[in-house]
């Protein structure tokens, strides 16, 4: 049997690699770090693979880490995966998780295009003075994962339009 995430390792490795490069040539520009948790400040909601995807990780943390993730109080305001200001399953985390920090440009109604980067990044105002190819076109990422997704539902008789809560990992 084929590995039912295998298109969204490849969108994840693309990410990485552009990631990695963009925070290698701009290390000094970055705050993102282990432990800061910042983006982490609302409980996502994901598409069936990316829901799947983080299942899957879930159920291979250790006991002990699952029961102190289902023993926190939940809230609106904060990812139900992080523990100790990390993220639990992140090498599965979402795309949205793996997308933030970095220096993005954003589709806008008309046509129109805005350059975004977390706000703890890039604070010398160096941000408009990037290359197009150092920002990560987000709305190219997502369309290549709604794609991946309806594969995925395609293969796994999912329902493509459905998100589901990260939360609800844990009930």
């Amino acid at each position: 049997m084929s590995d039912p995430f295998r298109n969204l390792n490849a969108l994840y490795e693309k990410v990485k690699v552009h990631s990695d490069r963009v925070m290698d040539a701009y290390s000094g520009k970055f705050q993102c770090r282990r432990g800061c948790s910042d983006c982490c400040s609302s409980d996502r909601s994901v598409s069936a693979v990316e829901y799947a995807n983080v299942a899957q990780a879930l159920s291979e943390v250790s006991e002990k880490t699952l029961s102190r993730l289902k023993s926190q109080p939940r809230s609106k305001k904060r990812c139900s995966m992080l523990l100790d200001g990390a993220c639990s399953v992140y090498k599965a985390r979402p795309l949205i998780c793996r997308s933030h920090g970095l220096p993005l440009v954003l589709d806008r109604s008309k046509g129109r295009q805005i350059v975004d980067v977390c706000p703890l990044n890039f604070k010398d105002g160096s941000l408009g003075t990037l290359p197009p190819e150092d920002l990560l076109a987000q709305g190219t990422v997502d369309s290549i994962l709604v794609a991946v997704n309806a594969l995925y539902c395609q293969e796994e008789n999912g329902e493509p339009r459905k998100r589901r809560q990260l939360a609800s990992l844990l009930e």
